[in-house]
């Protein structure tokens, strides 16, 4: 690679990664090529700098200063610019823990000193005792004592987890195109927030996706979850939100499947209202069949086996005070409602979605295995009824006995009035 030659012999007797960040350098404009071409860079080119290039820890590390570079030289780049920056910020992973010397992949690798010996090696032990280190860091030391500023500093997990972080806040500063911005929002959660100094930093991005609604609401909420979860999140009236998120869009759109998880995810905590549990159930029940599946998963998920649940599915009411239009689940009236549409369920015609539905009146046990969201979410029409063909179905006894032939003489046991009828009928043909 050009790039490589340049760091290696631009200046005599050293090795310089930085050369990769030079404004004339080779890096830099193939780089800048990728994102400004008329035509966007195949797979195949993306595969090779990813799997090629940006393994080596200089590489991905001023791939990361230049997609910032590009990202602020203007306010409002095309679309297409921003989603080409965006493709290659997904391209690099962050080294997870500080890289030892000799474990180093670089384009420009400064070429590591021999074992010390003797004098050279006490004298190494020595200056490392001084400074309060150990013998591993006396090796270290006298590993890295040759190598310039610039190719040290990369073995620093924080050096590449702060230009990381620079060159992501670079980019969603940007306005970003909703396929761009959706993309962003999957890979969060666990593609980019483990890799930053802050993740709460995020926050403003997810909470932005979660109040645009539909398919963008969707995809925040594990990002949220992992916030909340694992960096201590506090958000207010999130089911409330969640709750005004249950449309017709999300539940039977292109990512029902993803927005299942995610519910069961949030609806799993055991310290949830009764009230909130029973509006959920309540909203996510009116479904067409495909659906269904996943709604009464999700119920059994969440509230199955409690005493709200049971109330609810013994509660008979001559009307229901249910508000399916109300936003706010604690004025939805759930609670004074009951789980009728089970029992309807329970007579459906498609004779899965009864199994199902037959589940909520079978004992809770402790040892139940909850119901399995993932496959059940992505069934469609298609897929339900290729399921119904391939169903085992037993053999059920008839009182009646098969006839021997359609025409000619009269099998034993018919009728004597049914005789010249099949009579006439063979001598008709």
């Amino acid at each position: 690679m050009l790039a490589a030659v340049e760091a290696r012999h631009s200046r005599a007797g050293r090795v310089d990664p930085s050369m990769l960040d030079a404004a004339h350098g080779a890096y830099r404009l193939t780089l800048d090529a990728l994102i400004h071409a008329r035509t966007p860079p195949s797979q195949e080119v993306l595969e090779r700098l990813r799997s090629a290039h940006l393994t080596h820890l200089d590489a991905s590390f001023y791939l990361l200063s230049h997609v910032r570079r590009l990202a602020r030289a203007e306010e409002a780049p095309p679309p297409k610019r921003v989603e080409r920056l965006l493709t290659l910020l997904l391209l690099v992973k962050p080294p997870s823990k500080d890289v030892a010397p000799r474990a180093a992949v670089m384009l420009a690798a400064p070429p590591l000193p021999t074992k010390l010996t003797g004098k050279r090696a006490r004298a190494a032990a020595a200056e490392e005792a001084e400074a309060g280190g150990g013998g591993s860091n006396s090796e270290r030391a006298a590993e890295l004592r040759e190598w310039p500023p610039e190719a040290k500093q990369l073995l620093g997990k924080q050096r590449h987890r702060a230009a990381y972080d620079k060159a992501w806040r670079a980019l969603l500063a940007l306005p970003m195109p909703a396929p761009a911005f959706r993309q962003v929002l999957r890979a969060l959660p666990e593609g980019i927030l483990p890799h930053v100094p802050v993740p709460l930093r995020y926050c403003d991005v997810l909470s932005d996706g979660y109040a645009r609604g539909g398919v963008e609401a969707v995809l925040a909420l594990r990002g949220l979850f992992v916030l909340m979860t694992r960096h201590h999140l506090e958000y207010p009236h999130l089911y409330k939100q969640l709750y005004a998120v249950l449309t017709a869009e999300a539940l039977n759109g292109a990512h029902r499947a993803v927005f299942a998880a995610e519910l069961k995810l949030f609806l799993s905590s055991v310290a949830l209202p009764a009230y909130l549990l029973a509006a959920f159930c309540k909203r996510l029940l009116p479904a067409d069949p495909r659906g269904r599946y996943r709604e009464i998963s999700g119920d059994l998920g969440g509230g199955r086996g409690s005493a709200e649940d049971a109330a609810l599915l013994a509660a008979i009411a001559a009307a229901d005070p249910f508000r399916m239009e109300e936003s706010d689940p604690a004025e939805s009236m759930a609670l004074d409602s009951s789980l009728w549409e089970v029992e309807q369920l329970r007579q459906h015609c498609c004779p899965t979605v009864a199994s199902l539905a037959g589940l909520f009146a079978a004992p809770m046990l402790p040892m139940t295995a909850p119901v399995e969201l993932e496959p059940l979410a992505a069934l469609t029409y298609s897929s339900l009824g290729l399921l119904e063909t391939r169903k085992r179905l037993r053999e059920v006894p008839l009182a009646v006995r098969p006839p021997a032939s359609l025409f000619g003489a009269p099998p034993p046991g018919m009728p004597p009035g049914m005789a010249p009828l099949l009579a006439g009928l063979n001598a008709w043909q």
